[in-house]
């Protein structure tokens, strides 16, 4: 993630790939909220601290940022 330019475009694609793969319909927000659910399910199976690194994400953002 050295480039936070690509972000929006690259979840953009994901959002509208994981729209394609589950055949769900629904606004953006939607299809975010159920991907984040896929997300967090795995992360629980793998024994990842979804909220930390949620947070640390947030920090390097707001430190690319500025």
């Amino acid at each position: 993630m050295s480039d936070v330019s690509y972000g929006p475009s690259r979840a953009q694609r994901v959002l509208d790939r994981h729209r394609a793969d589950t055949g769900l319909e629904g606004d953006q927000e939607i299809m975010l909220t159920h991907l984040l659910g896929d997300i967090i399910e795995w992360c629980d199976a793998h024994k990842v601290d979804f909220d930390l690194v949620v947070q640390s994400t947030r920090e390097m953002l707001r430190d690319a940022a500025s």
